[in-house]
């Protein structure tokens, strides 16, 4: 009640730093990020292939939904005040996940680094509105958190289907270290074909689900905090390095005699696997079908922030 006033800071007085940081600093290692982003990727790894669906597919997501639900409505003037550090934050954490990826030949941690980098970018679009001022792009804070519920979803169904590709290439070949493994796209093409697909999305290629996603949370950060999001950028490139890495290695090449005649894709595994596929195109196609479901919620939550 006090929040929805905005007599919140002075109701609070002298806690109001100490309990927005109790809350921030929670909210953080759900999403996760820098430096509390240490549980992610053994946690993705060890894990069962369900479990790191669920993980990565709405686990990660809740910690940023939890940032529009509560720390917006309830701290605006709190990530207003402390914008540049944690724009900072989501930056380092965005670059972190990137290179550490490239470091990493276990597929399920290349994808779990993939995880924590994709996510920072929703961090990136909450925390560059919550700058905005009046004096700026009156659109730009409501496009950077459109681009954040589009993340959210279209990253969800993309890495969820990525880890499920990858507990099925594990189960065949017996090994998720990309140096093992190569020349998969031979014998089993309709995986490939999904994977591929998943990956591209991962990349934001235009027409995917992560392009429209991507594409909405730069053009509203760039309007409000532009050398943070210029030097972000970087990051893009080293996904699109690393990510095309592992189509390289894990599937083209030569195939190795080990995994000669492994089967592809059995009728349940399509199943599974199609309609993330679609929900990836029909995303990426009609990105203003689905924005259209946030786009109230988006211009409220950007207002409250100016």
């Amino acid at each position: 009640e006090l929040a929805s006033t905005g007599e919140l800071p002075s109701g609070l007085g002298a806690l109001y730093p100490w309990v927005f940081l109790a809350v921030i600093v929670g909210l953080w290692v759900k999403v996760p990020l820098f430096p509390l982003h240490l549980w992610q990727p053994a946690a993705y790894a060890e894990a069962p292939t369900a479990v790191s669906m669920i993980l990565t597919g709405v686990m990660s997501k809740m910690g940023v939904y939890a940032f529009l639900r509560i720390m917006v409505p309830i701290f605006p003037q709190g990530l207003h005040a402390y914008q540049e550090p944690l724009l900072l934050f989501a930056l380092v954490t965005i670059l972190w996940g990137a290179f550490l990826a490239l470091r990493q030949t276990d597929l399920k941690r290349i994808l779990a680094y993939s995880s924590l980098n994709h996510v920072a970018y929703c961090m990136l679009g909450i925390f560059a509105a919550a700058g905005a001022a009046p004096t700026k792009l009156a659109e730009a804070p409501a496009l950077a958190l459109q681009g954040v519920t589009l993340q959210m979803f279209a990253h969800g169904i993309t890495a969820a289907g990525l880890f499920f590709a990858v507990g099925l290439l594990e189960k065949r070949c017996g090994s998720r270290d990309i140096n093992q493994l190569g020349g998969l796209g031979k014998g089993m093409p309709l995986l490939t074909a999904f994977f591929f697909i998943l990956t591209f999305c991962s990349l934001g290629l235009p027409f995917l689900a992560g392009f429209a996603a991507e594409f909405l949370i730069f053009s509203g950060s760039f309007a409000l905090a532009p050398g943070i999001t210029a030097v972000a950028v970087i990051g893009l490139l080293a996904t699109a390095v690393f990510l095309l890495t592992v189509l390289q290695k894990v599937f083209t090449g030569s195939e190795k005699k080990a995994y000669a005649g492994l089967p592809d894709l059995s009728m349940p595994e399509t199943v599974t696997l199609l309609p993330l596929l679609v929900l990836v195109f029909w995303v990426g196609l009609t990105p203003d079908f689905w924005l259209s479901f946030s786009d109230a919620t988006s211009q409220l939550l950007a207002n409250l922030l100016r």
